[in-house]
């Protein structure tokens, strides 16, 4: 066992430095090519957050022998950018975003949420429906570019940096590499310690992957910018639920137990429901909402590890 945590940590940590890596590079880039500070900020980082899960979801999926590993990476990551990421954020001081196109980036986010549950009410999420999620996020960035592109910070200096085709292919080596790394080792792990593919990619493999954008929420909301913590939060979900999600069922159609499907992941989704006070407060959250949204997560986890009767 002590090998197999071994493998995973550094497949954790590959992975971590290579999406962070990834993030740098594509935002400096998008600064030297003009975009504003949301593009090169925010959006750069959940793209190569969708990166990581996509390359370990993909992993998943071909390797195990349900899929459920690979559902559970994507809705674990999702559900752990909101209960831990925003709520961490929220712990120091609170959060309160002024932006205007969160009132729209949100509301999408929880629909991407809605919309996955709908498509697995038989059980299932087959290529029909992973096609449909790849075009729902087409059309939400489509819909999205022009008016994300617009946006400015008065007195922010922009993101500048090179990203050759070398760096940018090494950061991508380093993050297939360490979900190789992670998806193997997490394999052998959920054999070690009794678990199934689905509850592994939920906790484990979810954290892991979900750790540098975890990280840059946290890192936002304590300098006080909830701007970029909510906005990282709300790329980072959408293109994960839809795209991610679209494309790894496009690639191995996933089935689910009756019990994730009309139990577990519906509960799971609920995580989404977390962000209407915020919504209905003037994107403000507090102190006690980010406390409560640590606890409602670790709820979620001891329930998924056992610690709870089903």
């Amino acid at each position: 066992m002590t090998e197999a945590w071994t493998l995973f940590a550094v497949g954790a940590v590959l992975l971590f430095a290579g999406t962070e890596w990834l993030a740098r590079l594509v935002g400096g880039a998008a600064g030297a090519a003009g975009a504003g500070w949301l593009v090169a900020g925010p959006v750069a980082r959940a793209a190569a957050g969708a990166v990581a899960v996509l390359a370990a979801s993909l992993t998943a999926a071909i390797r195990g022998t349900t899929g459920g590993m690979a559902l559970g990476c994507v809705v674990g990551g999702a559900v752990l950018t909101i209960g831990v990421g925003l709520g961490l954020a929220a712990v120091r001081r609170g959060l309160r975003g002024e932006l205007p196109l969160l009132w729209v980036q949100l509301p999408v986010m929880m629909g991407a949420t809605a919309l996955v549950w709908f498509l697995s009410g038989d059980g299932k999420l087959n290529q029909t429906n992973g096609a449909v999620l790849v075009g729902a996020f087409a059309l939400w960035a489509g819909y999205s570019a022009k008016a994300v592109r617009a946006v400015t910070r008065p007195g922010a200096a922009p993101a500048v940096g090179r990203a050759s085709r070398a760096l940018v292919l090494f950061a991508l080596l380093a993050v297939v590499g360490g979900a190789q790394l992670v998806v193997g080792a997490g394999l052998d792990l959920q054999a070690l310690l009794g678990l199934t593919e689905w509850t592994t990619g939920l906790t484990l493999v979810a954290a892991a992957t979900a750790a540098p954008t975890v990280a840059a929420i946290v890192w936002a909301g304590w300098k006080g910018d909830g701007d970029a913590a909510l906005a990282t939060t709300a790329a980072a979900n959408t293109t994960t639920l839809l795209l991610v999600l679209g494309v790894v069922c496009v690639v191995r159609p996933l089935e689910m137990s009756n019990s994730v499907a009309f139990r577990e992941l519906p509960a799971l989704g609920l995580s989404a429901v977390l962000l209407i006070p915020a919504l209905l407060n003037n994107l403000k959250v507090s102190r006690y909402e980010g406390l409560t949204w640590l606890a409602a997560y670790a709820a979620l986890v001891a329930w998924q590890l056992g610690a709870f009767p089903r």
